[in-house]
Formats: C-alpha cells, structure tokens, sequence
C-alpha cells in the first residue's frame, strides 16, 4: 500500500512538474511595432449627405502578455488622411481625418483543444477628428468615445512555428461624446482654438461631460481580426493583420465609419 501511495504520489509530481514547464514554456510578453495602409468609408449626415473615402498610412504598437490560461493586449492605432467624395473624385471638398484608438483586452481561456476559444472583455477608446473643408466654409466634428467590449477569439499553432488566430469584438455599452456639431456648450471659436492651438483653452471637464451612454442596442463598434505570425526565431516573429471595423450611432443623425486595415510588423518577445 506504501509502495502504491508513493507511486501514486510521484506520478502526480511528475504530472504537475511538466504542466509547470509547459506553462512556463507558453507563457510569454511580446512588443509588436507595425505599420500598414488602412481604407475609410464615413458618412456623417450632420455635416454632408455624401460619403467620404480614403486609404491612410497606419502605425500600431502592441504589448502582449500570453499564457496558457489567458491573453492580455495593450495595442495602440493611429493613422492620418485626406477624404474625398466616393461619387465625386475631382470634388474640391474634403476632410482632413485623424484617427486613433487605445485598447485592453483581457480574454480568459474558454475550451482548450485543437484550436483554443476564448471569452473575455475589454475597454476600447477611439478618437476622430475631422475637419470639413467645403469651400470657404470649414467645420469640426469628433467621434470620441470609451466602450466596455465582448472579446471571443480563435487559435491555433502549427508546426511550433505558425500562429493563425481569429478574434471579434462588440461594445456591451459605451460613452460618446462629440454626438453634436460640437461638445455640448462650448462655442465653435473655442473648440478651434483648443483642438488646433491651445488644448488648454477649453476645460477637459466640459468635454467629457458632454457624453452619453449607449448600450449595445443603439451603439454599434463591431471589429473582426485575422492575425497570423511567423516565427522565425527564439526572440522575433512577423505579423500580418486584416482587421475589419464599422462603428454606427445616432448623433443629430445617424453616424456610420468603416474601415479596412492591413498591417505588417515585427515582433520581439521578452
């Protein structure tokens, strides 16, 4: 009987030391540094019933923490383009846009197998600035806003050396300001000044107070990923990325924003 519980007992040392060394041989942090070329599509009704498009040079930093029991990623987006009407090639309007966006995701493991699914959350900002040059007539609209995010994703390795992962997400609510031509009580005059000379002009309290919440029913942020890394080291990997996004909700009418990005980078893990 001693003879089995010491069997017994070593068996499961030895069980326990190799999902250690797994675990530790998983787990891993990465920085990502990426850039790319993203297409716009944005009709804002507010401002033109005409739908503005453009392709933009992107640039993406990303942290990741990966084990086998989670993920975390810190990833941080932003891009700069001139838009033009969709129907009107040689229209002399067009927006100057300014776009970024900041976002946490957290995504405990759900099913392990072949191919590992996930189910977690996050909390996902994104700005737009835009600048309406018509003419002699130039106005500012912003889309900002912060969303709390339902995250699934999809991975699988090949070889040890392909990582193909597919992810989604959707806002459960969020917080919008900038749903008027401007931020609720604050003059055109000062909001140029603060967003093209002084960002001190105009208190950050009045701005941030200008939101309203949304739940999921009336905002709409749906981003789809295609993700794919190459390992060609212990230490450096290629990225490639597809990423899908259109974002909708009422203003004084209703916004919608679309784009597609493709993005290419380099990974270095610690």
């Amino acid at each position: 009987m001693r003879s089995f519980l010491t069997f017994l007992s070593f068996l499961c040392l030895i069980h326990f030391t190799a999902s250690a060394q797994e675990e530790l041989q998983v787990k891993r942090k990465g920085l990502t540094l990426s850039t790319g070329v993203g297409h716009i599509g944005l009709r804002d009704p507010v401002y033109t019933p005409l739908v503005y498009r453009g392709t933009n040079i992107l640039f993406e930093m990303e942290y990741s923490n990966i084990s086998l029991k989670r993920k975390h990623y810190f990833t941080f987006n932003f891009n700069s383009t001139s838009l033009t009407p969709g129907l009107n090639d040689f229209s002399t309007n067009s927006i100057k846009n300014l776009n970024g966006f900041l976002n946490y995701q957290y995504q405990p493991i759900l099913k392990k197998g072949k191919w590992n699914a996930y189910l977690g959350g996050g909390i996902h900002n994104f700005f737009s600035l835009r600048i309406f040059d018509a003419a002699i007539i130039e106005e500012i609209a912003i889309d900002f806003y912060s969303s709390l995010n339902l995250v699934f994703s999809l991975d699988r390795t090949f070889n040890q050396k392909h990582f193909l992962e597919f992810k989604f997400s959707y806002p459960l609510l969020a917080y919008v300001i900038g749903r008027m031509s401007r931020p609720k009580d604050t003059s055109e005059e000062d909001l140029v000044i603060a967003v093209l000379e002084n960002p001190n002009a105009i208190p950050m309290g009045v701005i941030l107070k200008s939101g309203d919440f949304f739940s999921f029913a009336k905002f709409m942020d749906f981003t789809t990923e295609i993700n794919y890394k190459y390992l060609f080291s212990k230490r450096f990997a290629l990225n490639a990325t597809y990423r899908f996004r259109f974002y909708k909700y009422p203003k004084l009418l209703t916004v919608k924003y679309g784009t597609s990005q493709y993005v290419l980078g380099l990974s270095y893990t610690f």
